[in-house]
């Protein structure tokens, strides 16, 4: 099946910026797009991203916001379903996902807070006890 699109010059610039640059936010499209099309907002950038998503079939995806992220990013789907991007994002390491080997040093770190935890309860009532020497 082959279809013709007739693109104005920013929807172009922006699908042509996440053809090139990978997943990128409205404001990286914004910024990487100068010399392609001028976008005069980071609004204007959504609005032709809103425009390629709702197009038939669409030509971009929103992603799920990755933890610690404030704005979601986008990606195109000229090469990729939507469901072959939703795997590429879960296959993705996060800096926010734990490691298996952070994870264990985190347990190893929690049981030594509980042990720190036990010694200040002893001292406090060895302290507690010299105390009541001189009183």
């Amino acid at each position: 099946m082959r279809l013709k699109w007739m693109l104005e010059q920013d929807k172009l610039a922006t699908l042509a910026i996440l053809m090139l640059r990978g997943w990128q936010t409205a404001g990286e499209i914004r910024s990487r797009a100068g010399r392609l099309h001028e976008f005069s907002s980071v609004a204007d950038v959504e609005k032709s991203l809103d425009f390629l998503m709702n197009k038939y079939p669409p030509l971009i995806a929103r992603l799920a916001l990755a933890p610690g992220t404030k704005e979601p990013r986008y990606a195109h789907l000229l090469c990729y379903d939507e469901t072959a991007i939703d795997e590429l994002q879960a296959s993705t390491p996060s800096m926010a996902t734990p490691s298996a080997a952070h994870k264990d040093r985190l347990a190893h770190l929690e049981e030594e807070v509980v042990q720190l935890r036990g010694i200040v309860v002893a001292l406090s009532a060895q302290f507690e006890d010299f105390k009541k020497q001189f009183e």
